[in-house]
């Protein structure tokens, strides 16, 4: 791995740890972008598990878009009991 590749794996963590701690303080936005994160395996293992907790907790905050995905995580049996 060379600097440069090095370097952006240290800014997406960095990006990623502040999306976390700004989703745990229950911004909608954020938990809406980590349970992206979860569903794609971006930065993070994937998992839809989390990936739908993260999404619920946006979705009761109106995120429509959370909704959405909430949607798509049933419809593929994904991460939803």
């Amino acid at each position: 791995m060379g600097l440069l590749d090095r370097l952006l794996a240290k800014e997406r963590k960095s990006a990623l740890d502040q999306t976390r701690a700004k989703a745990e303080s229950g911004d909608a936005v954020a938990q809406e972008k980590l349970g992206l994160a979860y569903a794609d395996g971006e930065g993070v293992t994937q998992d839809f598990g989390q990936a739908a907790k993260w999404f619920a907790l946006a979705a009761d905050q109106g995120r429509t878009e959370a909704q959405f995905f909430i949607g798509v995580l049933t419809d593929s049996g994904e991460g939803i009991a």
